[in-house]
């Protein structure tokens, strides 16, 4: 409220608080998550299922869906265009499972949330961003693909210094 007693709308976005004085938590750290994830390998190893399945599934990426939920208590949108469907929005790995320990697995800061569009450039190394967050578009991606897919050259990203670290593996792999 202000001095008047008004209440006053405080938007960020997406979303919209009634009071300015809103306190936002912190991230929990990963060393609190071992337990959870412990848990789920259990689960996990404990199915019913044939052998081969349980191959299958035990390949999966145990940890994944917290490292996504962390990815949105950062922030819910996707980091290029915007768009605010969680439905729709992708955990990327900046540098990617295959390449990363177990720890960089989880890192919520080797992280970004994409719409099905840019995770699949980014994914494939046809996007990168540079150190200052500006975005790289492999040259093999032609104008008409450009346009569908909703990329440019003047596009940006904002990355923290942590974040930074991790793109920089990604943008020596991506592709010219």
């Amino acid at each position: 409220m202000d001095l008047e007693g008004n209440q006053r709308l405080v938007w960020i976005f997406p979303l919209r608080l009634k009071d300015n004085r809103a306190k936002f938590t912190s991230l929990s750290q990963p060393s609190n998550d071992i337990y959870a994830l412990q848990k789920e390998i259990k689960q996990v190893e404990n199915l019913p299922i044939t052998i081969t399945e349980k191959e299958r599934i035990i390949k999966g990426r145990i940890g994944q869906g917290k490292f996504k939920e962390r990815l949105f208590d950062r922030e819910c949108k996707c980091a290029l265009c915007g768009a605010i469907d969680p439905r729709l929005l992708i955990a990327s790995h900046i540098k990617p499972w295959s390449d990363s320990t177990n720890e960089e697995r989880l890192d919520v800061d080797n992280g970004l949330l994409l719409c099905p569009n840019h995770d699949a450039l980014f994914d494939k190394k046809l996007i990168s961003f540079d150190n200052q967050g500006s975005i790289m578009i492999s040259q093999t991606v032609d104008e008409t693909a450009k346009i569908f897919l909703n990329v440019n050259e003047d596009m940006s990203i904002n990355l923290s210094e942590k974040q930074l670290r991790y793109m920089g593996f990604h943008y020596r792999h991506r592709i010219q």
